[in-house]
């Protein structure tokens, strides 16, 4: 991700969007990650209670960005996250 949209992460903001499409609304953890001059967010989402969590609606096609050439080391980046 850019580092402009990275410096101005808000959870709060992110939160209410994400909800939009989430049934019932869920809480998540979000991390800020930089390695390599490159930036990243893992977003962790427990493990419903009771009710399981359901997309509510379908989103915009097109949108999203993958990284295709990019291996990361994932288990790598939850140890560091767990570490804070």
């Amino acid at each position: 991700m850019e580092y402009e949209h990275y410096e101005k992460l808000n959870y709060d903001h992110i939160v209410v969007e994400v909800n939009k499409f989430a049934d019932p609304p869920i809480s998540f953890q979000l991390h800020p990650i930089e390695q390599d001059g490159k930036y990243f967010v893992l977003i962790r989402v427990p493990e419903f209670d009771e009710v399981p969590i359901v997309c509510k609606k379908s989103g915009e096609q097109g949108k999203a960005q993958y990284f295709q050439d990019q291996k990361l080391n994932l288990n790598q980046l939850l140890s560091e996250v767990n570490q804070k």
